[in-house]
């Protein structure tokens, strides 16, 4: 399609690509997340520290409203390598949507919270959110073959508050993929993913396919 090889010729020509730089060059481990948040822009350290406070196994954030408790499980008290413990951390704040990012530790992989400072509502996501261009837009992709989701979620942040507007989870097959990671925003309504097939040890990726939304809500379309 000529409009998807438009997509590629302008990314390869974004700002902070290398030079000659193909999509989904250097992922080579879908497990290990890539940093970043798309589009926003997290507080500085000292600005997100004078919003939240942390002591006896409880997080507290400064809600609009009033203030937002996570307390650690009961369990962390008989130790932090209890099977049952889970832990909260303050990982980034933003104004831009206006929301918390916490990290929650579990016996054996880790998740994160989004908490909205308004309504002090939140969000369990499998991987950290990556913001669409015009903050319209959050997504959560995590590529994982144990005890987290596995799979992409896709946000509605333009609503009071954050709605949940697609979800997709690799089942195997007949499925063509079965892992998936963020690669960037290419669009309001569109960002590019790497793909794998298979399962370790015998998995094959990355390829770039797109996640876009169309006149029927978002899917995941392979490239010609």
């Amino acid at each position: 399609m000529p409009a998807m090889r438009s997509v590629l010729a302008a990314l390869l020509l974004l700002p902070g690509l290398a030079v000659a730089a193909m999509p989904c060059e250097g992922e080579g481990d879908p497990f290990v997340a890539a940093p970043g948040f798309g589009a926003a822009t997290p507080l500085p350290t000292p600005a997100a520290l004078a919003l939240a406070r942390q002591g006896d196994g409880v997080l507290v954030l400064q809600g609009d409203r009033e203030p937002i408790r996570l307390a650690d499980s009961a369990a962390c008290a008989r130790g932090l390598d209890d099977p049952d413990c889970v832990t909260h951390r303050l990982v980034a704040v933003f104004d831009a949507p206006r929301g918390y990012l916490v990290q929650r530790q579990h016996y054996e992989h880790a998740d994160f919270l989004w908490v909205d400072r308004a309504h002090g509502a939140m969000e369990s996501l499998a991987d950290q959110p990556r913001f669409s261009p015009e903050l319209r837009w959050m997504i959560s992709v995590s590529a994982s073959d144990y005890m987290a989701l596995n799979g992409i979620e896709v946000f509605d942040l333009s609503r009071d508050g954050l709605v949940r507007a697609w979800q997709h989870l690799p089942r195997g097959a007949p499925e063509r993929f079965t892992f998936f990671t963020f690669w960037r925003w290419t669009g309001e309504e569109e960002a590019m993913l790497c793909a794998w097939r298979g399962a370790p040890p015998a998995m094959t990726g990355p390829e770039p396919v797109m996640l876009r939304r169309g006149e029927f809500g978002w899917r995941v379309e392979p490239l010609p």
